[in-house]
């Protein structure tokens, strides 16, 4: 039986302006459908092509979920590529949940413990035969597009390119000096780099460099570089990130020593917090449970995590223990609380979470870096208890320690966006609790500064795009002007277009798209107004799942 599983999105080509419905590979069972392994391997799986022009759309950007019953492992995750962390570990929960629920009693716990996540241009490596040959490919990829590059720079910048050619005719001597290329086939290299890249901890990755000490060569770096161009090809940003990381590593253990190499990595990275021993193992299994709970959606997990976190917390030793690890607990012990909260509805986590934020938003010294994450937590905190009991005292701190987060965030810092949509959240409720016009005018203000802080590309901007146009479409419902309504629309197309099609918020933002236009078709009598909003309102019903407490409503809304 095959298990593979497809989800249509709605595009449109950017040539012949003609709407169509493409099918997106999300899991593929490679024992049931071999052509998709194929097309994985070739890369044209998320290949979209317009079927009225034939004009060949682009990929689609969306994550993958492979399924090979008589491998090792079984289960391989590659992410979408313009996809945050928090972002791919929902995809694959999601993905990993389809699969479990379609393969009933044949589903093993054991294949998500760890669930092996590849980059997408590194995939057809780890499913290919030869991957020496894969890895040949891909550097031939990257050498293709380089020749390109080449091409371009004689004719933009003629200085340029006789340097580049007198630096290649010092290689080709080199070459013919020594026999030999710096780019020459690296044997077991390629397969010893992969598991390097690949290693789930850096301790594993610190293992196999100590075992195979020929990926310290020029060999290695260079085919290295030679799938950093390729990842570039493929314009897979987070693919490029990690093999720049993993070669910048190996540069430095050849500068200054393996063992200095990962102690500063490692503090660079922000571990080097001071953990006092008998915290290790809870913290370890904390840190472990939220992320099965992310990855599998496995509720039990998130009692894990508390438990792991109340050990911490009630141990004899914090109390004394140094205060950036007992603020640093406070504050991630309540992300496990709220988590759970979510998850199971009880108010006491809630509470409790709200205790161990205001713990360490007070604690927390005001020029620290870290005093805006934390106020923008408990922030969180206030709006969620307010939205279970109604409380407006919650919303008014809510809103007060927002306000602070944002006033205590640098300008160039890449959280003032996140800080700024919160704000506007809290601004927004309320606005419907109060009908205070400029509690509404100011969330709008907020929305818009942080839609233009947000990159194009950033996996929060659709969120962001989809509230802003709810504040405009308020403002319009209670002004009347149509200026709000037009841009409330190009708001709401604008975060459509940019979801990824497996996204759980697609539906509701396809609603929201669809309520716009057929408001403006109340106000003009636009009949294509109208169409429209009906085509939307018909793909958010497509996507919602039948038990979703949602389809409902995007029922009435078609009807």
């Amino acid at each position: 039986m095959d298990h593979s599983f497809r989800q249509p999105v709605s595009l449109t080509c950017p040539r012949c302006g003609a709407t169509f419905e493409a099918e997106i590979w999300l899991i593929v069972d490679a024992a049931g459908r071999p052509d998709l392994v194929e097309q994985i391997r070739d890369g044209t799986l998320h290949r979209v092509t317009c079927p009225h022009c034939g004009h060949a759309v682009g990929e689609a950007d969306a994550p993958l979920l492979l399924y090979r019953p008589d491998a090792d492992p079984p289960l391989l995750f590659s992410p979408a590529q313009r996809t945050s962390a928090e972002q791919d570990l929902e995809h694959a929960a999601a993905l990993l949940a389809h699969l479990r629920n379609a393969l009933g009693d044949a589903w093993r716990d054991e294949w998500v413990e760890p669930l092996q996540v590849v980059p997408r241009p590194l995939l057809p490596v780890a499913l290919a035969e030869d991957p020496e040959a894969a890895m040949r490919r891909l550097a031939k990829q990257a050498a293709h597009a380089i020749v390109q590059g080449i091409e371009r720079l004689r004719e933009e910048d003629p200085e340029t390119y006789r340097q580049l050619e007198e630096a290649a005719r010092e290689l080709a001597e080199q070459v013919g000096a020594t026999g030999r290329s710096p780019l020459a086939e690296a044997g077991d290299l390629d397969r010893h780099l992969w598991a390097f890249i690949t290693a789930d901890t850096w301790a594993e990755s610190r293992r196999i460099l100590e075992e195979h000490p020929e990926l310290l060569s020029d060999e290695a770096d260079a085919l290295l570089g030679q799938l950093v161009d390729a990842a570039q090809v493929q314009g897979d940003e987070r693919a490029v990130r990690l093999l720049e990381e993993h070669r910048a590593l190996l540069r430095r253990c050849r500068e200054v020593g393996v063992a200095q190499a990962f102690a500063e990595m490692i503090e660079a990275q922000g571990t080097a917090l001071p953990i006092p021993p008998e915290f290790r193992d809870d913290l370890r299994r904390a840190n472990e449970a939220k992320e099965r709970y992310l990855r599998t959606g496995d509720v039990a997990a998130l009692d894990e995590a508390v438990a792991a976190w109340e050990r911490i917390l009630n141990h004899p030793a914090f109390q004394t223990a140094d205060e950036r690890f007992r603020l640093a607990a406070w504050n991630d012990a309540g992300g496990a609380y709220l988590r759970r909260y979510w998850a199971k509805g009880q108010l006491s986590d809630l509470n409790q979470a709200l205790e161990l934020w205001e713990q360490a938003v007070q604690r927390t010294p005001p020029d620290s870096p870290d005093l805006p994450s934390r106020l923008n937590n408990l922030g969180t905190g206030l709006r969620a208890r307010y939205a279970r009991t109604g409380r407006l005292e919650d919303l008014e701190e809510a809103i007060r320690v927002y306000q602070q987060a944002v006033q205590h965030t640098p300008l160039d810092s890449p959280d003032l966006p996140a800080m700024l949509n919160n704000l506007g959240n809290g601004l927004h409720n309320r606005y419907e609790r109060t009908g205070q016009l400029e509690d509404l005018e100011e969330a709008i203000r907020a929305y818009q500064q942080a839609v233009k802080l947000t990159p194009q590309d950033h996996p929060d901007r659709p969120s962001r795009l989809n509230n802003l146009g709810n504040g405009l479409r308020a403002r319009y419902a209670r002004t009347g002007r149509l200026e709000d309504l037009e841009e409330a629309i190009r708001t709401y197309q604008q975060a459509v277009q940019r979801t990824p099609p497996d996204s759980p918020d697609l539906p509701s933002r396809l609603n929201n798209l669809g309520n716009g236009l057929s408001d403006r078709y109340a106000r003009t009598g636009r009949l294509e107004d109208l169409e429209e909003a009906i085509r939307a309102y018909q793909q958010a019903v497509k996507r919602t799942p039948p038990d979703s407490p949602d389809l409902p409503g995007y029922l009435n809304n078609l009807g």
